[in-house]
């Protein structure tokens, strides 16, 4: 019965041209953690795939991942034999990096799941740009306790939504990507 439907669902989706924006559904789902991410993110993705519609949407832990992975196994069934099925990725702090198998027992494919090296959203920013926010040299921005909510550096006292929006807004395809970030807009240029 799977093949079965499986086969279905891949006849469908050639018959719609393999895009899923001929359904108004987006090409590939991003889940992150805050609203940082969401802020940022959405930035990127603007940035280097600007042809592509990709959702993203917040979670909070491991936990919500697994409610909204819920979720969209209730919309599309089966995730594994979905149209989505490597088209949902997520990108999770380092502290629930021990529960990515939980994640890829939802039927997420291993290269969709990506566990920043560093504890947030805010260490990938381009430093020339955080510099820039706090009116300092790039070489001080390891001194900048990025974790912290409000940040607070250089006499200057920015929320992490508000540090998120300042780099969104001066962000360009001129400043250096993290090398984490490229590979997860190579997979979404995969996907």
């Amino acid at each position: 019965m799977h093949s079965t439907m499986l086969d279905l669902h891949k006849l469908q989706f050639e018959m719609l041209c393999n895009e899923l924006e001929t359904l108004f559904l987006p090409t590939a789902i991003v889940m992150v953690e805050g609203d940082s991410d969401v802020i940022f993110m959405t930035k990127i993705i603007q940035l280097h795939l600007p042809d592509r519609k990709i959702s993203i949407i917040r979670v909070k832990g491991d936990g919500e991942v697994q409610n909204k992975l819920h979720i969209l196994r209730e919309a599309f069934g089966d995730l594994q034999l979905s149209p989505y099925h490597n088209r949902i990725l997520i990108a999770i702090d380092q502290i629930h990096s021990l529960k990515t198998e939980r994640i890829k027992n939802q039927g997420i494919n291993e290269d969709n799941i990506f566990v920043w090296s560093q504890n947030g959203i805010e260490y990938f920013y381009p430093q020339e740009l955080v510099a820039e926010g706090f009116r300092c040299s790039s070489n001080d921005v390891g001194n900048i306790s990025l974790e912290n909510d409000p940040i607070e550096y250089n006499g200057i006292r920015k929320t992490k939504k508000e540090l998120a929006e300042y780099i969104a807004r001066k962000l360009n395809l001129e400043n250096h990507l993290n090398d984490e970030l490229v590979s997860l807009i190579e997979q979404l240029k995969r996907v």
